[in-house]
């Protein structure tokens, strides 16, 4: 169970992350996230990739870093040990330290952030 401050309520906490994941998340297909620019693709906002569509055979996995860990982990089949891995963060200037793949799951590690941190791969 989550532990909050006397001074929010679970419901004032649940409003205010939804608020948060709105403006940072964006669902599209493969076709309208490709047609992106580059500058719309780095600008922070998570993309949620709907239908395997549009000629891309890429994975895209996102999740988030806690604040105070150091390592995130992501499993599916299309990971592998020849696969080429993009790693996003929300966070300017953050690369990952270490990067390791073991039975379709993908391992990175970071330094610990004082803030919780949105990470987004895409596997090729």
């Amino acid at each position: 169970m989550i532990n909050y401050s006397n001074s929010v309520t679970e419901q004032q906490m649940i409003a205010e992350t939804k608020k948060f994941v709105n403006k940072k998340t964006r669902e599209l297909t493969q076709a309208e996230y490709d047609a992106l620019s580059t500058a719309e693709k780095n600008n922070g906002v998570i993309y949620f990739i709907t239908d395997g569509a549009g000629g891309s055979s890429d994975t895209v996995l996102t999740g988030v870093l806690s604040a105070g860990s150091t390592e995130i982990s992501f499993t599916d089949s299309n990971i592998t040990s020849s696969s080429i891995i993009d790693v996003y963060a929300d966070v300017y200037g953050i690369n990952a330290n270490n990067i390791s793949v073991n039975n379709n799951t993908l391992t990175l590690t970071f330094d610990a952030q004082s803030t919780d941190v949105n990470i987004k791969v895409k596997i090729s």
